[in-house]
C-alpha cells in the first residue's frame, strides 16, 4: 500500500462529494448528455487513443475502464491509503510496471486520475 498523493485525494474527494453515496457515470449506456471524454494511454512507447467506458466512485473505492482495454480499480483505506490496480485487456499489471504507464486527457485539462504512472 501507498500514501495517495494531495492530487489523488483531492480526486476521491470530489468523487465522493459529487456522489453522495458514490455513483459512476457509464460513457457506453446513453444515459448521459455528454460524450465520452478521450484519453492516450501510453505504456513504454506504445500508445491508444481511446474513450472512457465508465468511472465509479465513492469514500472507499474508485474505479475506470477505458474501450481499448485499460482498467483500474482501487481500494482506500482510513488512513487514506490506496491500493491500486491496474489491467490491459483484464490482465493485471504488476505494480513495478505502472510507472511506464503514462495518460493524457485529450478532451480537457483535467487529471486521468490513478491511470498515470508516478506522481
Amino acid at each position: 500500500m501507498q500514501k495517495i498523493s494531495p492530487n489523488l485525494a483531492f480526486v476521491f474527494v470530489l468523487l465522493a462529494a459529487n456522489r453522495a453515496f458514490g455513483g459512476c457515470d457509464n460513457f457506453t449506456d446513453g444515459s448521459l448528455s455528454m460524450s465520452a471524454p478521450v484519453f492516450e494511454i501510453c505504456y513504454k512507447s506504445k500508445c491508444d487513443v481511446t474513450t472512457m467506458e465508465y468511472e465509479c466512485g465513492n469514500a472507499f473505492s474508485y474505479s475506470a475502464a477505458y474501450k481499448v482495454g485499460w482498467s483500474v480499480g482501487c481500494k482506500i483505506a482510513e488512513n487514506e491509503t490506496t491500493d491500486c490496480s491496474i489491467y490491459w485487456q483484464g490482465r493485471k499489471i504488476s505494480a513495478d510496471k505502472h510507472q511506464y504507464i503514462t495518460c493524457r486527457n485529450l478532451t480537457d485539462k483535467t487529471t486521468c486520475n490513478v491511470l498515470r504512472g508516478p506522481s
